[in-house]
């Protein structure tokens, strides 16, 4: 080979490397920037992951436009004055995203979510052991004492949202083997009698439909025209 072929060749290659290592680390930034955007702008207790799709980042950094970027933030308080729910996750696709300011705002065309509670924190929230109970129902445990004997029994029941509130339908006690004792029936009836609200979600997302699975509640979200600024 030729030795100016080759060593046009190796410095081509070094200037690619150059090109991606520059690129990589200004989309590391930028991400990082985006991240404390969201958190300022949301009132986030922690700062979100955030991930900027596409390749080469400084094209898209040119433009100020991107197709997609994934934002995932946890541990979210959700609720009223009356009862908060903790919400693990929500992860947040942002698409047809415009970024201006140094990536001090951000605006999106449309968002699709999956937020993520646990069982363990909607039974904190509702007072009883709350577990999947199959068939896309939940259901609730609990005891008392009648004439020094203990008794324990479920209560299932089916999940919907309507708005930012979480409904309960189609509820069902039992105590196996034995008549459902009036002040078990009781302790039961309360576990869902009362909507549970679930307002106060971030990034300007409404809820659109709930899923119980075996790990816990899969809550499905979307927007558009959504922004995000930091001064």
């Amino acid at each position: 080979m030729d030795k100016r072929l080759r060593r046009a060749l190796i410095a081509l290659a070094v200037l690619l490397g150059l090109f991606v290592a520059a690129d990589r680390i200004s989309l590391a930034v930028a991400e990082d920037v985006a991240a404390q955007t969201i958190k300022d702008s949301q009132h986030l207790p922690s700062t979100p992951s955030v991930s900027v799709h596409g390749f080469p980042f400084l094209t898209q950094l040119a433009s100020g436009n991107y197709d997609d970027i994934d934002v995932t933030a946890h541990g979210l308080e959700v609720g009223d004055s009356i009862r908060q729910l903790r919400i693990r996750s929500v992860a947040v696709t942002l698409h047809s995203v415009t970024i201006g300011n140094h990536f001090k705002s951000v605006r999106a065309r449309h968002a699709s979510a999956t937020a993520t509670i646990s069982y363990a924190d909607l039974s904190s929230t509702l007072g009883a052991t709350i577990a999947y109970a199959g068939s896309g129902r939940i259901q609730g445990s609990a005891g008392v004492t009648v004439a020094g004997v203990p008794i324990r029994g479920t209560v299932s029941t089916v999940l919907r949202v309507s708005g930012s509130t979480l409904t309960f339908s189609d509820t069902q006690s039992s105590v196996a083997g034995v008549t459902l004792p009036s002040e078990l029936s009781s302790v039961l009836g309360r576990i869902f009698s009362t909507p549970l609200s679930l307002a106060g979600i971030p990034f300007g997302l409404h809820y659109s439909a709930v899923e119980a699975t075996k790990s816990g509640l899969k809550v499905t979200l979307s927007g558009s025209n959504l922004v995000y600024f930091r001064s």
